[in-house]
């Protein structure tokens, strides 16, 4: 028993591919946000004292709202776009149904001694009308994907447009340390 055990335990660890877990884990934890700029720090003065080396962090209630809006970007898109592919199915085999209860119809009406073609009519409205719907609905998650894509990219553009400044100027300090030596 205890054999038996010990052999599972050493087949499970020889069967772990690193790289396929890492990038498993990866991709179910990702957040798709972007690292944090760098934290503003103020030097602060108590009274007459003053403190040597004492920061502290200054964050604003709208700066943490921002950043709770942008967190689940990522997250919501995953989700839109296994939702987008479920409705997409869904519509596809309504499509198929709605097909294949035009066939009857159409072969029912061609020949009366199979019955009656109006049974399949009140079925085609049925699903025509599911059809119709989860169109709609997959307009409006197309809708809400795009709007969620637009956010990650003003995200993006924010978080760019906010770290130049730091390279630029220690481009800007190194050129005039490398001027002033020449």
């Amino acid at each position: 028993m205890v054999n038996k055990c010990r052999e599972g335990v050493e087949e499970a660890v020889a069967s772990i591919c690193v790289e396929k877990d890492q990038q498993i884990l990866k991709e179910r934890y990702k957040t798709g946000d972007l690292p944090p700029t760098d934290i503003q720090f103020e030097e602060m003065s108590l009274g007459r004292e003053k403190k040597s080396g004492s920061l502290t962090r200054r964050m604003s209630r709208s700066n943490f709202s921002q950043k709770t809006d942008k967190q689940n970007l990522f997250q919501k898109k995953r989700k839109l776009l296994s939702n987008i592919e479920k409705y997409k199915s869904d519509i596809s085999k309504g499509t198929k149904e709605k097909h294949a209860l035009q066939l009857m119809i159409d072969t029912y009406t061609k020949t009366p001694e199979f019955g009656d073609a109006s049974k399949f009519q009140q079925e085609l409205d049925i699903v025509s009308q599911k059809v119709e719907k989860l169109s709609q609905e997959l307009s409006i998650l197309n809708r809400d994907l795009d709007l969620v894509e637009s956010k990650m990219n003003l995200n993006m553009r924010h978080s760019l447009l906010a770290s130049p400044s730091r390279s630029l100027l220690s481009v800007n300090t190194s050129s005039s340390s490398t001027g002033s030596t020449k």
